[in-house]
């Protein structure tokens, strides 16, 4: 059986109309879906794994449970990559604050388990930053402590340097560039190499 093409002017059934209403939209939610990687890019859409977003304002995950230690965002990677990545062109990369807590923590296992890791490639800057703004005396910039180890510990490869190396840039007499203390062994102890200590 050969189906006719409908004249011009024919009045269409109403099952007709419907059915081409209903095809009208299956092609529009489809023409949605194909083109996600470049339509939802704006502010207020929602967010879809394996696609790469653009917005201009915040977006914010509050969670409201009042259980310790309760995550908000867990984001990991089980094939050796990064479980976040953070980055800025002018600020931080990451940024952690807390207001009874500690701001940023990492920790680590294992025989290359650092907890915290800095990196740069930039001679006037440091891979690990302290910075203690209190107006209070005894705020500490950099603080390490170990229970079988070096509190803090330094190396450096360079002939010239020193592996650690501490300066008080005070205008007033009386400052210390390192100081060490200690209740039952030597405050301050050093070795070195071909006659020289």
């Amino acid at each position: 059986m050969i189906n006719e093409v409908p004249k011009a002017g024919s009045k269409r059934s109403r099952r007709e109309v419907l059915a081409g209403a209903g095809g009208a939209v299956g092609v529009l939610a489809a023409q949605a879906i194909l083109g996600a990687k470049t339509a939802r890019a704006a502010d207020g859409d929602p967010m879809f794994l394996g696609t790469a977003m653009s917005e201009t304002a915040t977006t914010g995950i509050t969670n409201t449970n009042t259980t310790s230690g309760v995550v908000a965002l867990y984001a990991a990677s089980t094939a050796g990559g990064v479980g976040v990545l953070g980055e800025s062109h002018s600020g931080q990369g990451v940024h952690g604050y807390s207001t009874s807590g500690a701001g940023v923590l990492g920790g680590g296992s294992g025989a290359t388990g650092d907890g915290v890791e800095g990196r740069t490639d930039d001679a006037g800057h440091s891979g690990i930053y302290g910075h203690n703004e209190s107006p209070n005396t005894g705020g500490k910039g950099v603080f390490g402590t170990s229970t079988n180890g070096n509190g803090v510990e330094g190396s450096t490869e360079a002939a010239g340097s020193s592996g650690l190396y501490g300066h008080n840039d005070s205008s007033s007499a009386g400052g210390k560039g390192v100081f060490g203390a200690s209740t039952k062994g030597v405050g301050v102890s050093g070795s070195g190499g071909t006659g020289r200590s």
